[in-house]
């Protein structure tokens, strides 16, 4: 039965990496950035590898060759389910700020959960899926593009960064970037799927698309915050 299931998760997985289009960073730079930070917050390669399919499943519902190998009804449940977690029509700061106050309310309560019934997988799944996220913001907001470091004088700045404690640069830099026009991405904050902007000229997904740099170093580094977050919930828990 464990052969089975392997194998079964094994051909989705290869099916979502034959996938033409996706929405959010390739796989491989999922996976860099996943083993990167856990590795640096003391995550062995086990909780790795579970984290990875958590962090596969909020894409791989999206694709039409699922269908093929999983019961039509389930994947029809399932997408329904994540078309909630990605940063789709967020027009404003308000609306961005709430969406990532929900999520860590929701986060909070999936982990404390788990951390009463002792599930460690059902965590680490957690982490996988909530840190796919996180990245998705970068590789499908305009984020990068306003140029916030320059108006809070912060590195790489993430949206934690600013929200938290400096968000008047990020009110300067929409304004500024506003007049900006019809040039890439440069129409005020947005992600993708509003009346302007589609996921397909606005995406980082991979090297080549403009900003791309930009946005896998705040995304890395919003990355870092997440489990470190997980972390202080983790000990005051246990207090």
């Amino acid at each position: 039965m464990k052969n089975k299931n392997f194998l079964h998760i094994f051909f989705i997985l290869f099916l979502l990496f034959l996938t033409k289009t996706s929405c959010g960073f390739s796989m491989g730079y999922y996976y860099d950035l996943i083993r990167e930070v856990m590795r640096k917050e003391g995550f062995g390669k086990d909780a790795l590898s579970v984290s990875l399919v958590g962090n596969s499943y909020v894409d791989i519902f999206q694709t039409d060759e699922v269908g093929y190998v999983i019961d039509d009804d389930f994947c029809r449940v399932s997408k329904k389910l994540i078309d909630f977690l990605h940063f789709d029509e967020l027009y404003n700061k308000d609306l961005i700020d709430s969406y990532f106050r929900q999520l860590i309310f929701n986060t909070y309560n999936a982990v404390q959960e788990k951390i009463n019934k002792n599930d460690k997988l059902g965590f680490l799944l957690i982490i996988g899926i909530s840190l796919h996220i996180i990245q998705d913001f970068y590789a499908h907001s305009n984020w990068v593009e306003l140029e916030i470091n320059k108006y809070s004088n912060i590195k790489d700045a993430t949206c934690f960064d600013i929200l938290v404690r400096n968000p008047d640069s990020l009110d300067k830099a929409v304004q500024v970037n506003s007049n900006y026009g019809g040039t890439y991405g440069k129409i005020g904050l947005f992600t993708h799927f509003t009346p302007v902007l589609s996921h397909d000229s606005l995406n980082k997904d991979h090297a080549g698309r403009p900003y791309f740099d930009w946005a896998y170093r705040s995304s890395y580094k919003a990355f870092l915050e997440w489990p470190r977050l997980i972390k202080k919930w983790i000990l005051d828990s246990n207090r």
